[in-house]
């Protein structure tokens, strides 16, 4: 799943047509990352695709996939900051987010700090429309997980050049911080597990080493992520006494900005100096012995900043920054269509029905009509016109309800559909006026039927598993 949602080939599965620079798993198990686990992350990784995933529900240790290298384990907070008593920890966290409490334990009465959400139960089709609220509850680092997804994707929205662990880099450095302490002095500091059975299933006061770089901060972070990329390439042998050029023009900015200016300076070390100081190549001599390290500082066009260290021994020059950030700063938005009315009721032999699409990042929003995935429809399930008129067939097909889709001509894997429901023709003598207009008087009335029927209250499902505390 990781692997197709990523863009990555999976036997039996079609390809996937939008793959996704954020994975979330709500998910997790065991106390060791499989090195199946390993191998699919680390092949996303060179993708610069992020997993995040919840740590676990346990109170313990961090359970995988939250535990693999390279994934961004989220733990829970409580609304004042302090770790959720469910909520597992340790070193692997790489930040924490709101994960509900409930703080009262009288039966019946409200969960105060719930987590609010809506949901449909069905498996690959819409079914039944459902919510939890402060008296369906539902609380854990499932829904942790989920707010630092999303916070990863306003990022990449402002910054499509971040690696997966830049990405993780730029959260954490956004991150809100340090951890609150409680004003209840009997409210412990949490402390590093030992083992699945060391469990802290109360409120605790986090830690960098159990909670993370700090308290997601979607402002903070979407700052980090307008710095710009800097990057360094390096020459594959170096000679003591020798020339060493490194360059600095694979640096990026954010979108919609440039690189203003370099600067390469020496931090550590001796050096006899360096050429092209204020240039995007800098060149220094290798030393006979011992080692000093290069800096390179790029700013961009708002004044905005990132730096990236180079180590240059007799035989060697090393830098943990990429040799090019990311080729795309600005990710191009996806082709969206919308479609109204949803559902409409027309009679046989008489009755049209007009709808409007509204297409959104393409061109000149034009779209496709088709009845029933036939373009244009045909006598037997109605037809649809180029401006969206959809006409009834002489009789009541069967089935009676018939599916109008339009398609944009941008990107014919996307579309929008409606429902229109063909009543029987009128009997001779009945008098066929007003029959044109069944479509637009039933239609929104059928919308209020489902409107309604959405608004009515449903607890949450039952789930299982053992994350089944957090979804």
């Amino acid at each position: 799943g990781m692997l197709w949602a990523g863009g990555l080939p999976v036997d039996g599965a079609p390809g996937n047509p939008y793959p996704a620079r954020v994975v979330n798993l709500s998910l997790g198990g065991g106390n060791t990352c499989p090195q199946s686990y390993q191998d699919a992350i680390n092949r996303l990784r060179a993708r610069d695709v992020l997993v995040v995933a919840s740590v676990g529900n346990d109170g313990s240790i961090v359970e995988t996939p939250a535990n693999c290298a390279g994934v961004a384990g989220i733990a829970a907070i409580r609304h004042l900051g302090t770790k959720v008593g469910f909520s597992n920890l340790g070193p692997e966290v790489a930040l924490s987010a709101p994960g509900g409490n409930c703080v009262n334990v009288d039966p019946g009465a409200p969960c105060l700090y719930s987590i609010d959400t809506t949901t449909n139960l069905g498996t690959t089709t819409p079914t039944t429309d459902t919510y939890t609220d402060q008296y369906h509850i539902n609380v854990g680092t499932s829904f942790s997980a989920p707010v630092v997804s999303g916070i990863a994707g306003l990022m990449l929205g402002v910054n499509g050049r971040l690696s997966t662990m830049q990405l993780i880099a730029r959260l954490q450095e956004g991150a809100k911080k340090p951890f609150p302490t409680s004003s209840d002095p009997t409210v412990p500091v949490c402390h590093v597990p030992t083992s699945a059975a060391d469990v802290q299933v109360s409120e605790c006061v986090c830690t960098t080493q159990t909670c993370g770089a700090g308290m997601a901060n979607a402002r903070g972070a979407v700052q980090a992520a307008l710095r710009p990329v800097a990057a360094v390439s390096v020459p594959g042998s170096v000679s003591p006494g020798q020339d060493v050029v490194l360059r600095g023009a694979g640096s990026g900015a954010a979108c919609g900005r440039a690189i203003g200016a370099f600067e390469w300076t020496i931090v550590a070390g001796g050096a006899p100096g360096i050429v092209g100081a204020n240039t995007d190549t800098a060149v220094v001599v290798a030393p006979a012995s011992g080692s000093f390290t290069v800096r390179l500082a790029v700013t961009d066009d708002l004044g905005r900043q990132d730096a990236a260290d180079v180590i240059v021994t007799p035989t060697r020059a090393s830098t943990a920054a990429p040799a090019s950030a990311g080729p795309v700063a600005c990710l191009p938005p996806l082709v969206a269509i919308s479609l109204s009315p949803l559902a409409a009721t027309v009679q046989a032999g008489v009755g049209t029905q007009a709808f409007s699409a509204s297409v959104a990042n393409a061109g000149n929003g034009g779209v496709t009509w088709y009845v029933n995935d036939v373009p244009g429809g045909n006598a037997i399930v109605g037809t649809v016109s180029a401006s969206g008129v959809y006409a009834s067939p002489a009789s009541r097909p069967d089935p009676a309800t018939v599916t109008v889709k339009a398609v944009p001509d941008a990107d014919s894997t996307r579309y929008a559909s409606a429902a229109v429901t063909i009543t029987s023709a009128p009997s001779s003598g009945s008098g066929g006026g007003g029959g044109g207009g069944g479509g637009g008087a039933t239609g929104p009335c059928m919308l209020l039927l489902v409107a309604l029927a959405a608004c009515r209250r449903r607890g949450p499902s039952k789930r299982t598993g053992r994350m089944s505390v957090g979804g």
